[in-house]
């Protein structure tokens, strides 16, 4: 069995408040190759979620372990380590703006001393090639589209080798060739890769064919689900409602 590389234990994140928020804890492990999807109505606090699971913010009460190691204390070496193996994108993908594509990708390795800057680059250009990059990677992300930003974002995570990635909604304002082509990605770095991917998401049609798991998230709960049939027979309106809605 694959280890476990996240574990939260009756977590509920920083920023939620309201009398049902005890109602919300999470408990959930992911382990190694397992596609895992946040899904449900808007300001559910999916996000809220996912960034406290990668330990970018402390939970409101519970406990996360990123890799057997207790994310509460905060200490910065344990932070600094976690970081090169636990990664995060948020929604904007945010890049350097001063420095090229290519840079931007190189920079984490470059940081963290993996090699000198000629094998960083070529480090660098080997997964770019991977991901199936065609565009300019010498340009300013200003002149990159948004879909080439988040390829370039997903490099950056790559060339440090993370054994998980946690990814804000990847499939906002990509067209149907752009997702299709981040779906087989995310595929290949669980199936062939063995990572763990936690992805935000109300793209259900990647959700139906690719999770193994599905946390729903609702104004009063949280529920996880082992499969797409195991969600589509939830007696719930909250769920009928957004699988209606997608078409799913």
């Amino acid at each position: 069995m694959s280890e476990t590389i996240i574990s939260a234990r009756k977590m509920i994140p920083a920023g939620l408040a309201g009398e049902t928020v005890t109602t919300r804890a999470l408990d959930l492990d992911v382990r190694g190759g397992e596609t895992v999807c946040l899904i449900g109505p808007t300001n559910t606090g999916k996000t809220n979620y996912l960034r406290t699971m990668a330990a970018i913010e402390p939970p409101l009460s519970g406990e996360v372990m990123l890799l057997e190691r207790d994310m509460r204390q905060f200490a910065r070496q344990v932070v600094l380590d976690i970081r090169q193996r636990v990664a995060f994108i948020g929604d904007s993908a945010p890049l350097l703006s001063t420095l090229s594509g290519l840079v931007n990708v190189m920079l984490p390795a470059l940081y963290h001393e993996r090699g000198d800057r000629d094998a960083v680059m070529q480090q660098a250009e080997a997964v770019l090639d991977r991901l199936g990059w065609d565009g300019d990677s010498s340009q300013l992300p200003a002149y990159l589209s948004d879909h080439e930003r988040r390829l370039l974002a997903l490099a950056r995570c790559l060339i440090m080798d993370p054994a998980a990635i946690l990814i804000d909604e990847p499939f906002r304002m990509t067209d149907l060739a752009c997702w299709k082509q981040l779906a087989d990605v995310y595929r290949e770095l669980t199936s062939v890769d063995g990572r763990a991917l936690v992805i935000v998401t109300n793209n259900l049609h990647f959700v139906k064919r690719n999770a193994d798991r599905i946390v729903f998230f609702e104004p009063d709960a949280v529920k996880v689900f082992d499969s797409w049939d195991a969600l589509h027979r939830e007696e719930d309106r909250y769920v009928e409602e957004l699988i209606t809605a997608t078409g799913e």
